[in-house]
């Protein structure tokens, strides 16, 4: 059963002051990175949810990763999931809800979510909730009948015994990316996660 991951970047980052998916990662965007895990993973093609700076970001896009965007995305972040949703491939079985605030979540994070059954499976780490998560097609007709200003965690929190917590030792599923000073925290982590240049003692 095939798992789309819905990457939602259609928000105003107004706290970031600028377009997070485009944020530069040592001549890689935001975006690309999440991009570049979701294809490493056993995850099938993503779909890219854009709204603001749509034209902009839609520019960084490779020609065969397909978007949409959402004109209301000022409703709110339901919003633009449940246009996602509304555009997910016939043969996609489950999604995986990836907020563009986590660009450095892991390859392999990703696929221990996509191999631990129910019908909601979340990551933690130290004891918290994170991203991405992966929610069966069961539960799409719930997140459609939200009000577009509606937290989705209504869904999560309706029926406890359906969410399955998998814990990993990917903590970038609890680092979210929303200020300025949160982003070059990140940018310092991604640095340090890099292999030595070729050369260097």
């Amino acid at each position: 059963m095939k798992t789309t991951p819905l990457i939602l970047a259609a928000g105003e980052s107004s706290r970031m002051g600028t377009p997070k998916a485009l944020l530069d990662f040592d001549g890689t965007s935001c975006l690309e990175l999440i991009l570049r895990s979701c294809a490493r993973s056993k995850a099938a093609s993503p779909l890219v949810v854009l709204g603001f700076a749509a034209a902009e970001v839609r520019s960084i896009l490779p020609a065969d990763i397909r978007s949409v965007e959402n004109p209301d995305f000022l409703l709110g972040q339901t919003s633009s999931l449940q246009l996602g949703l509304r555009r997910l491939p016939a043969d996609s079985g489950n999604f995986l809800l990836f907020p563009i605030d986590f660009p450095l979540v892991r390859r392999e994070t990703i696929d221990i979510l996509l191999a631990t059954p129910g019908e909601i499976v979340i990551p933690t780490h130290g004891g918290k909730r994170g991203h991405p998560a992966r929610f069966g097609g069961s539960l799409v007709a719930e997140f459609l009948r939200l009000r577009p200003d509606e937290p989705a965690h209504q869904v999560v929190r309706r029926d406890p015994s359906r969410v399955v917590e998998i814990p990993v030792e990917d903590s970038e599923v609890v680092q979210r990316m929303n200020r300025p000073e949160e982003y070059r925290a990140c940018l310092e982590r991604f640095r340090s996660l890099r292999p030595d240049p070729p050369g260097k003692d």
